[in-house]
């Protein structure tokens, strides 16, 4: 499915009710670990892959394709509030020393927007990373698998 029949697609779903528009943090769930531990005080989440997850491969006609990359490692940046009963659970989370799965969603998308690692690993974050937010609890985990989905956004009623 070409990208322009994908949009057209969505237009006569959705017609004229998607936006673009910030996301709302208030809005975000993160659950993490297993039994899910819901997670609160968030101030920010990065998420990104290792590598690009598209590549581009030359042909012998002159054309090349674009194909999709099969490692989809990545990793998972977790700005929370300090001191927050959320820090205790990853790190008690964390002291098992199994991976867990991390799954993070944009409420306001109906969950089409969101983030979701089956098994994840806590690796050590940059000195200097913990050093510019002092106020935060900066976790850092490492995903074997990492699904990322940008999501829609339904338009509001005013």
């Amino acid at each position: 499915m070409s990208t322009s029949s994908l949009i057209k697609a969505i237009k006569d779903v959705f017609g004229d009710s998607i936006q673009y528009v910030p996301y709302d943090l208030r809005s975000t769930t993160i659950m993490v670990g297993m039994p899910p531990v819901p997670i609160k005080g968030l101030v920010y989440i990065v998420a990104r892959h290792n590598n690009p997850q598209t590549r581009y491969v030359k042909s012998l006609t002159g054309h090349g394709v674009y194909v999709a990359n099969n490692d989809r490692s990545g990793t998972i940046e977790l700005g929370i509030v300090r001191g927050t009963v959320s820090c205790a659970a990853i790190q008690v989370t964390d002291l098992v020393g199994v991976p867990y799965p991390i799954a993070i969603t944009d409420t306001a998308t109906g969950g089409t927007s969101s983030v979701l690692a089956a098994s994840c690993r806590r690796v050590g974050t940059p000195e200097w990373r913990r050093a510019a937010l002092p106020d935060l609890a900066v976790y850092t985990f490492a995903a074997d698998k990492l699904i990322i989905s940008d999501g829609l956004m339904m338009k509001e009623d005013v």
